[in-house]
């Protein structure tokens, strides 16, 4: 995505798409524990990122993976702000770094549609997440 298509979709279409579906009410489905370790993949300008970062604590880390440059700053940002020090980026658009079976949880919101290495990405998650993780999409 090019950086102004991004800043479309930050200033116009993430606004518009948490009318419809509120972060916070998707949030409240699904049982994020504090303590616990996610990965935000393509977590864009983090609309889940810092509300998940506040779920899990300062016990917990959240990795934040988006491939966009303009994405990991604004999550980098966001964090500074509210104070999030459980916050880590990753600028990739599948590997994580992350060793294996280190994750509770991975979360790939409304990003699956856009990716064209699914099965890549099907992987890399199942690697990362501990066998009883789970990922929601």
């Amino acid at each position: 995505m090019s950086n102004i298509a991004f800043k479309m979709m930050a200033l116009v279409g993430i606004p518009i798409r948490n009318m419809f579906m509120p972060p916070n009410k998707m949030l409240a489905e699904i049982e994020i524990k504090p303590g616990s370790h996610v990965l935000d993949f393509g977590c864009g300008p983090g609309s889940f990122t810092t509300m998940i970062a506040e779920k899990v604590g300062p016990s917990g880390i959240i990795y934040a993976l988006d491939i966009n440059p303009l994405a990991v700053g604004m999550v980098e940002r966001k964090a500074r702000k509210k104070g999030l020090s459980n916050i880590r980026t990753i600028r990739s658009n599948c590997v994580t770094s992350l060793p294996d079976d280190c994750l509770d949880y991975a979360i790939c919101f409304d990003v699956f549609h856009c990716l064209d290495n699914h099965q890549e990405v099907l992987n890399e998650l199942h690697r990362v997440l501990k066998p009883r993780g789970t990922m929601y999409v």
